[in-house]
């Protein structure tokens, strides 16, 4: 997710880092005209929305998903606090 706001942000104000790389190079550079900073800045705000939207999901996702987890053990034979090491690896599947 920081990545993504990163280059939104990279995109928000590209105009600027171009004009600095320009000028840092002594290469003769022209202005972006306000269409182009518009189209430009729109991009940067989807990206850093859709971003930060699905980086919220996920971790309401994740959220949920353990829960579920959680909800899911309780009961089995596993979700004991006694339990050993030895009873929680031991290999029953020879019939003994």
């Amino acid at each position: 997710m920081v990545i993504i706001l990163l280059g939104a942000f990279c995109i928000w104000n590209a105009h600027h880092i171009f004009d600095w790389i320009d000028l840092s190079l002594g290469l003769e550079f022209t202005p972006d005209s306000d269409r182009t900073i518009r189209v430009r800045r729109f991009w940067a705000g989807v990206l850093a929305g859709v971003g930060v939207f699905a980086g919220v999901g996920k971790i309401l996702w994740i959220y949920w998903y353990r829960k579920q987890a959680i909800k899911s053990a309780k009961g089995q034979w596993y979700d004991r606090g006694d339990i050993s090491k030895e009873d929680f690896y031991r290999d029953e599947g020879d019939g003994k």
